[in-house]
Formats: C-alpha cells, sequence, structure tokens
C-alpha cells in the first residue's frame, strides 16, 4: 500500500492572525482543486473578517502529475505562467520523461518546453557552479529535442529565447 502525501492549505485572518488550516492531498494540492475558504466558510471563526491571506503547498510535479495534467484541459499546476513553476530543477527528471514517453498536445509540449528554456534562462547569469551544471544539462536536453522545441517556439517569450538560443546548437 502506497503512503499518500498529506499537504496543508492555511488561511491566516488579517484582521486578527487567527490561522486555520485543511489537509488536501498531493492531486488537490498541484492542482489547486481544493477552496479553503468553502471547506472552513468564509468568515474567520474568531473575528468574522472575510480577509485571509493563503498559503498553498506547491508540490514538485512528479510523472503522474504531469501526466495527469498532460491529457486534462481542466488541470493546471498554475493558471498563469504554468512554465515558470515548471521551471525547477527538481521537476527536470519527469518533465523529460514525460516529453520522451508521451504523445502530447502542442499545448503542453509547449509549456514543458518553455519551462526547460526558464530553467537555462534563469542558470544562465549566476556564479554558483551548481547553476553551471544544471545550465548545461537542460541545453543538452533540449539540444535532443530541437523537434519538439519547433513546436514551443510560439510559447516561449522572445527575451528569454534571445538569452537561450544562441547557447543551443542549432539556433532557431
Amino acid at each position: 500500500m502506497s503512503q499518500i502525501d498529506i499537504y496543508k492549505i492555511r488561511r491566516h485572518c488579517s484582521n486578527c492572525d487567527a490561522q486555520e488550516e485543511i489537509e488536501v492531498t498531493e492531486r488537490e494540492a498541484a492542482f489547486d482543486l481544493v477552496d479553503i475558504n468553502q471547506r472552513l466558510g468564509s468568515n474567520c471563526k474568531k473575528c468574522s473578517s472575510i480577509s485571509f491571506f493563503i498559503s498553498r503547498p506547491l508540490p514538485i510535479p512528479n510523472f503522474e502529475l504531469l501526466k495527469e495534467w498532460a491529457f486534462n484541459e481542466d488541470l493546471y499546476f498554475s493558471s498563469q505562467d504554468e512554465d515558470l513553476l515548471l521551471a525547477d530543477g527538481e521537476a527536470l527528471d519527469a518533465i523529460l520523461e514525460i516529453l520522451d514517453m508521451l504523445q502530447l498536445p502542442d499545448y503542453k509540449t509547449g509549456i514543458l518546453m518553455s519551462a526547460l528554456c526558464v530553467i537555462v534562462y534563469n542558470n544562465t547569469l549566476g556564479d554558483d557552479p551548481q547553476f553551471a551544471e544544471l545550465r548545461v544539462r537542460v541545453i543538452e536536453e533540449l539540444n535532443k529535442r530541437l523537434d519538439k522545441l519547433l513546436i514551443a517556439d510560439a510559447f516561449i517569450m522572445d527575451y528569454i529565447k534571445a538569452i537561450v538560443y544562441p547557447q543551443l546548437t542549432e539556433s532557431n
């Protein structure tokens, strides 16, 4: 039997600083499927305020989450800038596996390839050897997937292309 990871969504009342939380699954946390105010009510239990700061955990996307996301148009890791959220070195292996194992819709391929470009972009200007190592690895992976990069070109911001594309074997 596999262990289910539990995540906690917390809300803090901006009026009295009362804190409440609910437990959600990794899937619910990853895709923001649960509204804490719907579960706990829209008012603070202590002062009845309706103003809260909400903190949500962001699980690192793994193969299973990415696979579900890839084929469900209703699921988002973020309603905006999914590529930025996915541009985490810890999700790199899962992203590469999904890109190589599954025939994804072009839109989802675009988001994942854009995330890889963001990783290169974010790690281009640092002096830390760990940044350089990640950047070099992702450039190698992008070079293996230039066909997918062509599909993704429209999804990648121009300022990112200006930094990333010249680092690739074949400039796009």
